[in-house]
């Protein structure tokens, strides 16, 4: 088998076409903070790569999207305590202490990954204004009786809507 750093060498293309891909699609604002955390998850992916599993390639795609997606979670974490936060620079607050070890959750938020799973999946224009309106993703959270009011159906016609889409995003991921 090839050792790590010539795995790593041999595809750190990667990391750079996903950066430039999750910059596009989340609108991030530092693309050498994604290219940094990727390029850490690749290295932890050659490490861990066992080649009974499948291609390294798509096994490191995973591992750097989930990097990029925690540094994506790291982000708004901060912004939501109030840290203005740029790149991995900015990270020292007004005492010189880093804060970037600080612990979060590794789970992306459910709206970024339901968001993710609507942009894969091909939904009905009606099942995608439902599933966005319903969980409050790029607009306001609406009820179950607001829609079915909206769209001028009953509650279990919308919770059906509901269902048939994320039949379909189940089916895609």
């Amino acid at each position: 088998m090839k050792d790590i750093k010539a795995i790593v060498e041999e595809n750190v293309c990667l990391v750079c076409h996903l950066a430039k891909k999750f910059k596009v699609q989340y609108n991030y604002p530092n693309e050498d903070d994604l290219v940094s955390a990727g390029e850490e998850a690749l290295v932890v992916a050659a490490q861990r790569y066992d080649k009974t599993k499948g291609k390294f390639a798509s096994y490191a795609y995973t591992c750097i999207w989930g990097a990029m997606l925690n540094e994506l979670k790291y982000l708004c974490s901060a912004q939501k305590a109030g840290f203005d936060i740029e790149s991995l620079e900015d990270r020292i607050d007004d005492n010189g202490d880093a804060y970037w070890d600080m612990s979060f959750d590794t789970t992306p938020p459910a709206w970024l990954i339901v968001d993710y799973l609507l942009r894969r999946t091909q939904l009905d224009s009606r099942e995608n204004y439902v599933v966005r309106k319903k969980y409050g993703i790029d607009t306001d959270l609406m009820s179950t009786n607001e829609l079915a009011e909206e769209l001028c159906v009953t509650v279990q016609m919308v919770n059906h809507i509901k269902r048939q889409a994320f039949d379909k995003i189940r089916c895609t991921a």
